[in-house]
């Protein structure tokens, strides 16, 4: 007998309400169950495990009791769990249970999922239980309505109020974390990938100046999407700063010591005549910066921004004999693109700049020296070969 959609919504509505009732009556049953399975002896307690290695770590916070390790075993083959996944699961309900009894409460009277509470109770398993008091009083009676993101504030809260030291360590572990990585060896299609981690205050400046440029470029005529526009504004505030000199000061006497001139960047973009005039199958130009492919479009695109400067060098054969007029060596001689890494010894680094004359053709690009022993680039230093 066909059954009709209210009708099949009506038992699925019925199936979900007997789930939860389920799940509430095993979370209780487990609480009544390492009631009756406590030990006094640590070494007989049931503990964390990290792979094969026993912490040492019960699996619940201090204060919860210790529950017996053969018991535990016998209750994983119950519910038909692996130990580690047993471990896990009853710790976080014993967890619960005994640090956190404003949330138990509302699990047992069906006004908080058992999943929802054993999640606080894995961000709450490390705390002291000072701290794990504060986020049970804190969440207790508002857990149901709760977004991750308040509950992870009320678990930073309680850290900082009540385990300073371990507030610490953690700001200093995620200050460690931060990054800024562009990956142009990975370009494709002439985009490439970027990902940082940045100090709070960093990132706000940074996300005001992105929004104020992408607003900027919207005023002055750009139709791109918002998401597009925020990528060209890294780009327009990377090449405000390389126009600039930066001043090196003593941190001392705030003396200037030296100063980066600012500089250009100069895409390398090797193009054949065919790419130019459009010939179908020669669309692909070639980026030396990156020695990646990209389309010809590409490279007209780039090309056509406001403030970029072209300039247009023939190839050279090397091999070929060019007569000119006057004493002086042109300056067309002076730039030869070779095609071979590893110019020099134990690098694959490739030069582009060489001096024709008299003697032959010798490499302008020197390795690349080591650092100073103050740590500064080896282009800061004084006696860094400039050409």
């Amino acid at each position: 007998m066909n059954r009709t959609t209210s009708e099949l919504l009506d038992d699925l509505a019925a199936g979900v309400i007997a789930r939860r009732n389920a799940e509430v009556e095993e979370f209780s049953n487990l609480i009544a169950w390492a009631d009756a399975n406590v030990v006094d002896d640590p070494a007989g307690a049931a503990t964390i495990r990290d792979s094969y290695i026993d912490t040492g770590i019960p699996i619940a916070g201090p204060g919860a009791p210790l529950v017996s390790e053969f018991a535990l075993q016998e209750l994983c083959a119950t519910l038909e769990r692996s130990l580690d996944s047993g471990r896990d699961y009853v710790g976080k309900v014993v967890e619960t249970g005994w640090r956190l009894p404003a949330i138990t409460e509302a699990v047992l009277t069906g006004k908080v999922p058992v999943w929802k509470a054993l999640k606080v109770a894995e961000r709450t398993r490390w705390l002291s239980e000072e701290a794990a008091s504060f986020v049970d009083r804190h969440l207790g009676f508002a857990l149901a309505g709760c977004t991750w993101a308040q509950i992870d504030r009320v678990v930073t809260e309680a850290i900082d109020r009540y385990d300073p030291d371990a507030a610490e360590e953690r700001r200093q572990d995620a200050a460690d974390r931060r990054h800024c990585t562009i990956d142009v060896q990975e370009a494709t299609d002439g985009v490439v990938d970027q990902s940082s981690i940045l100090d709070l205050a960093d990132a706000l400046a940074l996300d005001e100046a992105v929004a104020r440029r992408a607003e900027e470029l919207r005023l002055s005529g750009c139709e791109e999407s918002l998401d597009v526009r925020r990528s060209m504004a890294l780009g327009e505030i990377a090449r405000g700063d390389l126009a600039l000199d930066l001043p090196i000061a003593d941190p001392d006497t705030g003396e200037i010591k030296r100063t980066l001139k600012g500089k250009k960047l100069e895409l390398f973009v090797h193009l054949t005549d065919a790419a130019l005039s459009g010939s179908r199958g020669h669309n692909v130009a070639r980026l030396g910066n990156t020695q990646r492919p990209i389309h010809v479009e590409q490279a007209r695109q780039w090309a056509a921004q406001p403030g970029t400067q072209v300039v247009v060098r023939p190839m050279i054969d090397p091999p070929g004999h060019y007569p000119i007029d006057s004493y002086e060596i042109p300056d067309r001689f002076h730039l030869v693109e070779t095609p071979q890494p590893g110019l020099y010894l134990w690098t694959a680094r490739s030069g582009r700049r060489f001096l024709v004359g008299p003697q032959g053709t010798h490499a302008l690009d020197p390795p690349v020296p080591p650092h100073p022993d103050d740590d500064d680039p080896p282009w800061a230093d004084p006696v860094f070969p400039e050409h």
